[in-house]
């Protein structure tokens, strides 16, 4: 395949082009990882399959784990009153993978002993999937 005689400078413009977009995405990025760590509430991010993938300082202490590790302690779940328990099926992330919308599910978690009950307040938000739009150049 023959290559145009500019050919060389197209590859370096549109690679100084990917270079810039790179850094600009690792900057936002960045940016985006300190705002959801700084937030003073729990924030968990869960992918399709209800894995955690991210979760800020607040939420590791309360619940104890580690992004991408799977939860590593086992919790108990009940309604306000703390005394009904609240099956599985009724979590907020569970009904949320299903496609419905929750917004302030109240809810008891008690992790095995030692630590005391928390008391958590869940909302989802659905991340929609969307198609990135075509990059127009400058």
């Amino acid at each position: 395949m023959a290559m145009p005689s500019n050919g060389g400078r197209e590859i370096n413009a549109l690679s100084a082009t990917f270079a810039e977009m790179a850094t600009q995405i690792r900057a936002k990025q960045s940016l985006l990882e300190n705002t959801i760590e700084s937030i003073g509430d729990s924030v968990l991010v869960a992918d399709e399959r209800g894995q955690i993938v991210v979760a800020n300082a607040a939420a590791k202490r309360l619940l104890q784990i580690v992004p991408g590790a799977g939860m590593r302690r086992k919790f108990s779940y009940f309604y306000p009153d703390g005394v009904t328990p609240m099956p599985g099926s009724s979590l907020a992330l569970v009904r949320a993978l299903g496609g419905e919308s929750v917004d302030d599910q109240e809810l008891i978690v008690v992790p095995e002993a030692p630590r005391l009950p928390e008391y958590v307040v869940a909302k989802r938000t659905a991340a929609e999937k969307t198609k990135p739009a075509p990059y127009a150049g400058r």
